[in-house]
């Protein structure tokens, strides 16, 4: 037999409403599993995918400054293209190396930019996946062995152990990408394969821990720099969050964020990057080859503290605004993401 339920309001929707009643049923499907702890592989996807992504973007955009970036690192120790009229004995500022390099053709502006997208594509992925996967299962600030205590403090953790994993994985491409980029137009054209090859066979010595020059101040000064960078900036969006009530931050929110971030970082950090550079881009005698502490004395012997930020400014003008803007197309890119993912799941 029959019986009218007695819940009025559900029965009158049944009946007169049947698109609410659609909507009820439907609001009962299971939701996709959100990050945390029980994260599936389209989680995974995500982060990978839009942190590829929004690597590639960010440097595209700023491969012209990353270019006159390094040029104004190594054009101490070596002829580069700013110095071909004078033999390579006279130091350029940017505005001088950037006539020289336009000198050679727009189109260098973006020499070895290729290559720097195969890198930084797999680069940026796995290290903000890894940092958003430490931040969501935070196995190591608590765990059995220890407990970081402050939640700014274990995202500051979390991005340095990033950086040390990136880094460790990545440093031959950094290499094989140096080697192309300060490579002077009168050289010729390198390809990755014969940058590689010719690394793999430095000085006449073949061995794979060629790839690993430079690596020691790499690491030290990668440390405090991804520390500072990825905490600042999910420190800042987490705030930015919380303060004005919004899940999505906008476009300028995050820009604004991500570059600020990344000017703290690289100030504190520069000296271990431009040391770094320069026993990148060495390729004379191996004899000859100054260690991490060499190049410090011949630094400040030459230059004084002002040659530790040699090339800062130009630097900036690529390192602020490439991390604003990958950090900025990594959070859009996943609410766009997931946009499209329940629009596909509905």
């Amino acid at each position: 037999m029959y019986t009218r339920s007695t819940n009025s309001t559900f029965t009158d929707c049944k009946l007169l409403e049947p698109s609410a009643y659609v909507d009820g049923i439907i609001d009962q499907l299971p939701e996709p599993k959100k990050n945390g702890a029980g994260s599936t592989w389209a989680s995974y996807a995500k982060q990978i995918i839009c942190g590829g992504v929004a690597g590639v973007v960010s440097r595209t955009c700023t491969a012209p400054v990353d270019r006159l970036k390094v040029l104004l690192q190594v054009q101490g120790q070596q002829q580069v293209v700013g110095c071909l009229e004078t033999g390579g004995n006279q130091t350029l500022g940017a505005y001088q190396m950037t006539r020289a390099m336009l000198n050679e053709g727009v189109l260098t502006m973006w020499k070895g930019n290729f290559v720097n997208c195969l890198k930084i594509f797999p680069e940026n992925a796995i290290r903000l996946c890894i940092f958003e996967q430490l931040n969501e299962r935070q196995c190591l600030t608590k765990n059995k062995l220890w407990h970081i205590r402050g939640n700014v403090t274990s995202k500051f953790a979390n991005g340095a152990v990033t950086g040390i994993l990136v880094q460790t994985v990545m440093y031959p491409f950094e290499i094989v990408k140096t080697r192309i980029m300060t490579l002077p137009a009168k050289s010729g054209k390198m390809g990755v394969w014969e940058a590689g090859k010719k690394i793999l066979n430095d000085n006449g010595k073949t061995s794979a821990l060629n790839f690993y020059k430079g690596f020691l101040p790499a690491i030290i000064g990668v440390i405090p720099f991804a520390g500072l960078e990825l905490g600042c900036s999910k420190t800042g969006t987490e705030w930015y969050k919380e303060h004005f009530k919004t899940s999505n931050p906008g476009w300028w929110p995050l820009l604004t964020i991500g570059t600020t971030s990344s000017f703290i970082a690289m100030g504190c950090t520069y000296p271990f990057r431009l040391i770094t550079c320069r026993m990148q881009a060495y390729t004379g005698p191996e004899k000859d080859r100054l260690s991490p502490v060499g190049h410090v004395r011949k630094i400040f012997r030459n230059e004084g503290m002002k040659g530790y930020y040699r090339g800062f400014f130009a630097n900036s003008l690529k390192a602020v605004p490439s991390s604003g803007i990958a950090w900025t197309v990594f959070n859009r890119a996943q609410v766009y993401w997931d946009r499209s993912a329940s629009y596909l799941y509905s």
